[in-house]
């Protein structure tokens, strides 16, 4: 699975391809390069190839045989899938597929932490489909997830975090356009700590109060308090 998340404001009807146009309207991610749309996705797949330096296309490398299963090795981090942390999402996204692949990972890599891939593989395809799954603290500590600080760590946070930006949160928060469709869908992520409002998409800087023209308000980031002007 592959997945990649981009910033509404920046690439909304900007993008072309097997992922679609970027405008949260699955119906027309199927585009074929002249620009209708195919019934199966699968099928427009193999009109997207990318040329090379050489100008030949990109062919699927001849499938490799499956080697055997080391014997006894059976990762406990895995069969966490099938526990009854995932098994709201059970019913939805079947979840026998990324047992297999944690399992191939976790008995063939050397990372000992290659099993959190197909955890979080399975709780962002929940995620997707309306299930937020809390799932890291079952883990031992072995899928601990970081964040830059001041902002913390939140397993089911908005897709687009409120800010002291009238506009934006305008924009893509409060307005019903082509991006509420995406609003009750939370992921995991690094958001401001509860109390706080994030400055602007692009800052790191969570304030407690958003203020008023000319007022000043402190600024918390990395432990550091400063005072600005909010202009």
């Amino acid at each position: 699975m592959f997945s990649i998340y981009l910033p509404w404001d920046k690439f909304s009807g900007n993008t072309e391809g097997q992922c679609g146009t970027c405008d949260n309207n699955r119906t027309d991610d199927c585009r074929l390069p002249n620009g209708t749309i195919d019934s199966s996705c699968p099928d427009m797949a193999h009109q997207w190839h990318v040329a090379e330096h050489n100008n030949s296309q990109c062919t699927p490398p001849p499938p490799e045989p499956t080697p055997t299963q080391p014997p006894g090795c059976d990762p406990p981090i895995c069969h966490l899938i099938q526990s009854e942390v995932f098994e709201s999402c059970h019913k939805i996204i079947p979840y026998e597929p990324f047992i297999v692949a944690c399992i191939f990972d976790a008995c063939y890599m050397d990372n000992v932490t290659i099993g959190c891939t197909s955890l979080q593989t399975y709780a962002d395809a929940c995620a997707q489909a309306g299930v937020c799954i809390e799932w890291r603290n079952y883990t031992n500590g072995q899928c601990d997830f970081t964040c830059e600080k001041p902002k913390v760590y939140n397993a089911c946070g908005p897709q687009v975090e409120r800010t002291c930006n009238a506009w934006y949160n305008f924009k893509f928060i409060q307005t019903q356009n082509e991006f509420s469709v995406m609003g009750d869908i939370q992921l995991e992520g690094c958001y401001c700590p509860p109390g706080t409002t994030l400055m602007s998409s692009s800052s790191n800087y969570c304030i407690p109060s958003c203020g008023k023209n000319g007022q000043i308000t402190a600024l918390y980031n990395e432990g550091v308090v400063t005072y600005s002007i909010v202009l």
